[in-house]
């Protein structure tokens, strides 16, 4: 029975070599595309699953609820990791993670920056990272690190660095310390990849703010006995706040109130801090679970739309093998036996679709790799587990394409078929035009978020963020020489060269998250105000170029360095209830810091709102100090069109006087553009799911309109012997295609308009999609004039046949 249905099927596709094709290339290109999709799935949710104990590892993560400010955070402070593993006997171990930059000296006595962690002894106990050389115990002692195969190459060249001293300059101070251990490199689905781990207790001088419940900087780890522990945690947690924290923040806390109404413990297992995360100070950027999601769509809505051709291409061959299914029911073969050949003809399609689709796979795999940033595995066939998930997906494609057929066709009575005829073409399958609407539906919709991502990445690019992001290069200020040598730079390059406009310093990257806060108190008033604030140096207004709405910026001509003086933002004095920025000008107002510290100062300077974190967040209130000694970075503002020759004097400069430093900078233009990688990825996975959504849906309606065409080219032939021209019988040919076509994009503009709505409220700024109404109208009319070049290329090859020839049978 089996070889009968294979020379069945083979006969079939050789007598429909055209439509076989069309429908292989189709759920071919179907099948390529879910599995590169499916592979990139598989990798986002293995993030951290490598990890033995995966399953009881947490992060501890804070909410923080203070007057208008809620936060939720994924830093703590130093005292929490000791403190749960003496509370809670569910916790075996805890580790610290604090991650900043550090100089450290290579084998050609230049120093290089890089990014640190430094971790408690417990850290390799908790975490799976593999090593190569040195035991779990190698960051108990203090002066200890431990380096990724590809570090201790940069730094000990061809030899063998286990054992070895390394020079790290951290703060003002020169450590030396011992290689401890050779790391493996960390796993990609990792998130966080650090190749330099050096022992927390090295910094022993720091203590007091590894001690302090204030000092809020670290990322805690903890290992529970077992995964369902976190319940009992989280009950836990609020009265281990009362406890050990409530008295440290008792002058953050209303009457009547406790620590518990201000900030909750949370936990977040690790398994879930890559795809359900993403808060502010992250180790590294994650993912987005959302965007899991929305791509298991799109993989499951080509594979679909592939597999509509073949519903539609199948019923509408439907005619020719009408006298076949009557001649064989008439035979005596049993409608489930029809079932199953034509169930068999459509899977058998779908295997030849799925060796093409290994083929375009291994083609395309490096386009995948620059679109995704991954690399391609063939997971499929190193996991028993994806190649039956592989082979299932194949299998179902087949099935479910061809199962409507199936029905469709083994339901024909021979009687009406053998005696009167009746061809399969003469009725109007309402389900046929249903699908061919859903394929353009889905086409329209990707276009439409295709577009309107696109214009709102160029909006936010394009925004105005309160400074001149244009033409600015930052600088790391690697150690205190650098910083002290402040003026001598400043003054070289700003009154020696002729290529730069204005320098300054600050203590913080303007695109970064990692700042600093405190409260500000009012006058006459009990309730502090929760407040952002960073150290800037002289000029670095003017070197942002930024506007101020009041007073003066800090100025050498004023003692600003000898008394505490302010500049505030529009957002601090509107959260502090001022009317207008004059008013604040002059008013004495108290910083309190987080170490218990308060300073009365005078506000100078109201600037307008500025951007200083991503757009995805709204201005939050913000105030600048004048302290020189805490730059971390220099800014440099070079004048158009010198670029090259500004990078040129500074790294001469550099070379001559830091001799031992690496001279690091970038574009500050470049980092914001960074900020937004993700939303540029995400547009250029949908416009090439766009493209294939287009190509698939359009290689369908070609097989459709030429078997249509061929369906009714007598009576083409008649029409013509009657007088109708060509353009009038392209017009009845083609009107149906328009009127689905339409009706297709009216259905896609509400869903489009609701999606691309919400993903839009992940911006603090964002377009006024009303404005861009535009976008869907074209998006129809250019899915319109696509499909109907489609069809009008065979239309107008049968409306063009000479009557005779296509009547000289009747």
């Amino acid at each position: 029975m089996i070889k009968n249905y294979f020379i069945t099927t083979i006969r079939n596709i050789k007598r429909n070599s055209f439509f076989s094709i069309i429908n292989s290339f189709g759920l071919a290109v179907g099948i390529a595309v879910s599995i590169f999709i499916v592979s990139w799935i598989v990798d986002e949710i293995s993030y951290d699953r490598f990890h033995e104990n995966a399953d009881r590892i947490f992060r501890i993560e804070r909410n923080f609820n203070f007057q208008d400010l809620v936060r939720e955070i994924p830093v703590t402070s130093g005292p929490y990791a000791q403190k749960l593993i003496e509370e809670f006997p569910e916790i075996i171990n805890a580790t610290r993670i604090y991650r900043e930059e550090s100089n450290f000296k290579d084998n050609l006595n230049i120093y290089r920056k890089e990014t640190t962690f430094f971790v408690d002894g417990a850290f390799l106990d908790i975490f799976s990272f593999k090593l190569l050389k040195g035991q779990k115990t190698a960051l108990q002692e203090p002066n200890s690190v431990i380096l990724t195969e590809k570090v201790a190459a940069k730094y000990f060249g061809d030899n063998f660095a286990y054992g070895e001293m390394l020079k790290m300059n951290f703060g003002d101070r020169e450590y030396e310390l011992k290689v401890t251990g050779i790391l493996e490199e960390i796993p990609s689905n990792s998130h966080f990849h650090p190749e330099m781990l050096v022992s927390l207790n090295s910094l022993s001088e720091y203590k007091v703010y590894f001690e302090d419940w204030r000092e809020n900087f670290m990322y805690t780890y903890i290992l529970v006995n077992n995964p369902n522990d976190n319940e009992s945690l989280l009950k836990g947690f609020p009265e281990f706040l009362t406890t050990n924290v409530e008295s440290t923040y008792k002058n953050l806390i209303e009457d009547g109130k406790g620590i518990n109404d201000i900030f909750q413990l949370k936990l977040k297992r690790i398994t879930d801090i890559h795809l359900r995360s993403g808060l502010e100070f992250e180790l590294e950027d994650n993912g987005d679970i959302s965007l899991v999601l929305l791509f298991a769509a799109v993989a499951f809505l080509i594979l679909l739309i592939a597999s509509i051709n073949f519903i539609n291409l199948t019923t509408a061959k439907a005619e020719t093998r009408a006298l076949e299914v009557g001649i064989r029911k008439a035979a005596g073969a049993h409608k489930k036996q029809l079932i199953v050949q034509f169930i068999f003809e459509s899977i058998f399609i779908a295997i030849i679709s799925f060796f093409i689709a290994l083929i375009l796979v291994e083609l395309l795999s490096s386009y995948y790799n620059n679109l995704t940033g991954k690399v391609f595995h063939w997971i499929f066939f190193k996991d028993l587990s994806y190649f039956i998930l592989l082979i299932l997906i194949v299998l179902t494609t087949g099935l479910l394409s061809g199962v409507y057929p199936a029905f469709f066709l083994s339901r024909f009575k021979p009687i009406e078929v053998l005696k009167s005829g009746k061809k399969a073409g003469n009725n109007k399958f309402s389900l046929r035009t249903a699908l061919v609407v859903f394929q353009f539906f889905i086409s329209v919709s990707f276009i439409i978020f295709s577009i309107l991502i696109y214009f709102q990445i160029n909006f936010i690019q394009q925004k105005d963020i309160g400074y001149n992001k244009e033409n600015l290069i930052v600088i790391p200020v690697d150690n205190s020489s650098v910083r002290n040598d402040y003026d001598f730079i400043k003054d070289e390059l700003l009154h020696r060269t002729p290529y730069f406009e204005s320098i300054s310093g600050a203590s913080i990257l303007t695109d970064s998250h990692m700042y600093e806060t405190a409260r500000l108190l009012k006058q006459g008033e009990d309730e502090p105000h929760f407040i952002i604030f960073f150290d800037v140096n002289y000029d670095f207004m003017k070197t942002m170029e930024m506007e101020l709405l009041a007073g003066r910026f800090f100025s050498e001509e004023y003692t600003d360095t000898a008394h505490y003086r302010f500049v505030l933002n529009e957002a601090a004095i509107k959260n502090m209830a001022y009317e207008n920025p004059d008013e604040v000008i002059g008013e004495k107002i108290k910083f309190l810091n987080n170490t218990g510290g308060e300073e009365t100062g005078e506000v100078i300077g109201i600037v307008k709102d500025f951007h200083f974190k991503s757009l995805h967040m709204k201005v939050e209130p913000l105030l600048i100090l004048l302290t020189p000694q805490k730059m971390g970075y220099f800014y440099l503002r070079i004048k158009d069109g010198k670029e090259q020759e500004a990078i040129s004097e500074i790294s001469k400069l550099w070379q001559t006087r830091f001799p031992e430093s690496e001279f690091n900078y970038h574009f500050l233009s470049d980092n914001l553009k960074n900020q937004y990688a993700s939303e540029q990825k995400l547009q250029d996975k949908l416009l090439m799911a766009t493209m294939l959504t287009i190509f698939i849906a359009s290689l369908g309606l070609f097989g459709l309109s030429i078997f249509i065409s061929r369906q009714r080219v007598k009576e083409i032939g008649i029409r013509k012997v009657m007088g109708a021209s060509i353009t009038s019988i392209i017009k009845l040919l083609s009107v149906s295609y328009v009127k689905w076509i339409s009706l297709a994009t009216i259905l896609a503009w509400p869903v489009s308009y609701f999606f691309i709505n919400n993903w839009l409220q992940n911006f603090s700024v964002k377009i006024d999609i009303i404005e861009y109404w535009w976008v869907f109208l074209l998006s129809g009319i250019f899915v319109s004039i696509f499909s109907l070049l489609v069809v009008l290329f065979q239309t107008l090859k049968f409306a063009s046949i000479n009557p005779a020839e296509s009547l000289k049978y009747e």
